[in-house]
Order: structure tokens, then C-alpha cells, then sequence
């Protein structure tokens, strides 16, 4: 007799049981299904692992590229035990680069849960981040542009390159700007930016020249095109600045100031002045200068300020982009040149406009130009090393 005998008939109900076959069906198919749950919590929970991981790894190149690897390593194991991440035997390694650059890597194994049922009992994890050190942009190339200027007060900006820390700045570009009509009120061409289109009753008209110094520019590297208005650096520069030097009086330092009848201005000047103000007409002038005293009249024999981008003083003068500088803030070259907001290759033009005395009424900003600059990351020496993440 079989062993099964007694069980027979029952067993014979229980497989003719339409029930009973649901039954089985899903007693078999609930196991994938549990299994594809388990799957996705412990895959979920890896993936939130892997973020920590990264995170955290991320961090220790970055210090790792600007301080050093031993540092970096202890403390990618407190952040990723700050991220809530434990995790035996996952320490990072860094490897130098030829570039410079660190490559951290870890590898990590996560524990599953209802995984194991299948066979699967760890999840292996393996990062990698790497950091460099990068530097802000800044000029590799800068063309000068003028655009307005007015007022009585003589005026000369200039552009400085320090070379070296040691070395002493050099003025390679020199504007000039010269009262030369005291009376017509200085109304720009339309075209000129940000200037205020109302409130504008400031008098003085007057001329602008340009020096390039092609042997002090040549002395630090630099090829001048006075052409073109454009300055390139060719080697590197330990600082880039620009000043303004104001005389309160109409001539240049220890010159006489006198008026002088209506005089007709020469073509390059009449010219000059129908590129730069809305007059159409000829603009007579009517102010003279003299190396020999003249009765009634004073001369300085230094300037009355030096508004400069590499101080704090008068730092609130300049405007760039229409927006005036803070107060008491050293501009910097950074915020002063056009490639703060740039990458290297692009090229980047900035519009400036500088007062000379005050900058509490509309309209009595004084000096206008702009500056459009090629980018580069290896042009300056002084530049801070940034880390940075490649991948």
C-alpha cells in the first residue's frame, strides 16, 4: 500500500479545489514579487549610500588637491560618518596627477536585505572624484575705449602692470582729458552708456589724448597696437590696476589757467568733439594755459586726488556697469577688470564711468570709457588657487 493512501482523497480535493489552485499560484507568485520589493528597498538604500559616499568623497579631493591627501583622508571618514554613512573598510585613496589634479577613489560593499534570499548578499560600490586647482580669469589682452568726458577739472587715467611682487608698477596707457570750453554744457551722442538721460546741466568740453608707452610695455612682456588702442600680456603680471589723477584746475600741473576770447579749434578738435558730444556746430574754445604766471590765476603743483582701483579711498567714484562701487572697498582687479565674470577664451567688454569729485547728483559722473578684454587663467601670478571638481 502506498504511503500516500490515506492522504489520497484529500490530496485529490485539495488539487481539484479551484481555490486551493489560486492558492498555489500565488504562494508561487508572491516570491518573485517580494523579491523584486526587497530589490528595490535595497537598491534605494544604496543608491542613498552611494550620494553620502560621493558627497563626501567629493569634499576629501577638493582638500585633498589644496591642502593634503593624509588630511583629506581622515576627514572623508568623519563626513561620511557625518552623512550617516558607516561603513567598515571604506577608505579613500588619492593618487596625484600629472596635471596636478588628485583622484580619490573607494569602494564600499552595502548589505542587503531580502536579497539574500536570492543569493545576493552585498551591493559593491565604487566612486571616483577628481579635483584641480584653477584660477580666476583674468586679462590676457585689453583694448581701451573712450567714449565721454566733461568737466573743468584736468583728469589723466592710466593703466598699471606690476610685474613682479618686487618690481614697481609701470603705466603703460595714458588718456588725458583737458577742459578746453568752460561754458557749453557737455551733452554726450546718444550712444554712450549708462549715461543719465536727464538732470545733466554740468559745463565743460574739453579733449581727450592717449599715450601708450610702448617701452615700459615692452620691458614687462607686453605688445601695444596703438592702432587699435589694445595692450596684450604676453607673460605673466603680478597686478593690473587703473588710477585717476584729478587737478582741480583746468590746466595740467604747473600750468596757468586764463580765458580767452572765442577761438575756432583746430580740425583734429572739432573733429574729436563731433564723435564724442551731441553738438553738431563748431564748439569755440575758450581756455588758455601757460607755463608763466598769469595775474589772477594759481597753479597746482600735484594732484588733487588719485582715485585708484587698488584702493579703498574714493572706491565708491567709479561706477562699473552703471552700478557704483561700495565705499571704502578696495576694487581689486578681480571686480575692476571685465573677466571676473568670464572663462578663459571669452572676451568681455566692461563699461566704466568715473567722477571726479562727488557722487551725490545725477549726471555728475565725469569720465566715461570702456574696456574690452580677452581672458586667460595663466596671466596673473598672484592669482588664488581655486579647487575645483572635474568629475
Amino acid at each position: 500500500m502506498s504511503a500516500l493512501s490515506p492522504f489520497q482523497p484529500l490530496l485529490n480535493r485539495f488539487l481539484d479545489d479551484r481555490k486551493a489552485n489560486v492558492a498555489i499560484t500565488f504562494a508561487f507568485a508572491i516570491l518573485p514579487l517580494m523579491i523584486l520589493s526587497g530589490a528595490a528597498v535595497d537598491y534605494g538604500r544604496a543608491l542613498k549610500v552611494k550620494s553620502m559616499l560621493q558627497t563626501a568623497l567629493d569634499s576629501a579631493a577638493l582638500q585633498a588637491v589644496s591642502t593634503s591627501s593624509a588630511t583629506a583622508s581622515t576627514n572623508f571618514l568623519a563626513n561620511a560618518t557625518t552623512n550617516g554613512v558607516t561603513i567598515a573598510g571604506a577608505a579613500a585613496t588619492f593618487v596625484t596627477n600629472s596635471d596636478g589634479g588628485v583622484t580619490a577613489t573607494v569602494g564600499a560593499s552595502i548589505p542587503t536585505g531580502l536579497l539574500s534570499l536570492i543569493g545576493v548578499n552585498s551591493i559593491n560600490l565604487n566612486l571616483t572624484s577628481t579635483a584641480i586647482l584653477t584660477h580666476p580669469a583674468t586679462p590676457q589682452s585689453i583694448t581701451f575705449q573712450f567714449r565721454y568726458a566733461k568737466g573743468w577739472y584736468y583728469k589723466v587715467i592710466r593703466l598699471w602692470v606690476k610685474p613682479s611682487a618686487t618690481a614697481s608698477a609701470v603705466a603703460v596707457g595714458t588718456w588725458t582729458y583737458r577742459v578746453t570750453n568752460t561754458s557749453m554744457v557737455a551733452i554726450p551722442k546718444s550712444t554712450v552708456p549708462y549715461f543719465p538721460t536727464s538732470g545733466v546741466s554740468d559745463t565743460g568740453v574739453g579733449v581727450v589724448t592717449t599715450s601708450w608707452n610702448t617701452t615700459a610695455a615692452a620691458s614687462i612682456g607686453a605688445k601695444v597696437n596703438t592702432a587699435s588702442n589694445n595692450i596684450v600680456f604676453n607673460t605673466p603680471y603680478y597686478d593690473l590696476y587703473l588710477t585717476m589723477d584729478v587737478a582741480n584746475q583746468q590746466c595740467p600741473l604747473n600750468q596757468y589757467y586764463y580765458a580767452t576770447a572765442n577761438k575756432i579749434p583746430s580740425d583734429a578738435n572739432q573733429s574729436f568733439y563731433n564723435s564724442v558730444y551731441s553738438s553738431s556746430g563748431t564748439i569755440y574754445e575758450n581756455v588758455g594755459c601757460s607755463t608763466n604766471a598769469v595775474q589772477g590765476s594759481s597753479t597746482l603743483s600735484s594732484y588733487s586726488k588719485t582715485i585708484s582701483t587698488n584702493s579703498a579711498t574714493y572706491s565708491q567714484y567709479l561706477f562699473i556697469n552703471g552700478v557704483e562701487q561700495p565705499s571704502n572697498t578696495k576694487i581689486g582687479l578681480l571686480s575692476a577688470f571685465p573677466c571676473y565674470a568670464a572663462n578663459a577664451g571669452q572676451s568681455v567688454a566692461t563699461e566704466y564711468e568715473w567722477e571726479d569729485s562727488n557722487t551725490t547728483a545725477s549726471g555728475t559722473r565725469d569720465y566715461f570709457f570702456s574696456l574690452t578684454a580677452t581672458c586667460s587663467t595663466d596671466k596673473w601670478s598672484n592669482a588664488p588657487s581655486i579647487p575645483k571638481l572635474v568629475r
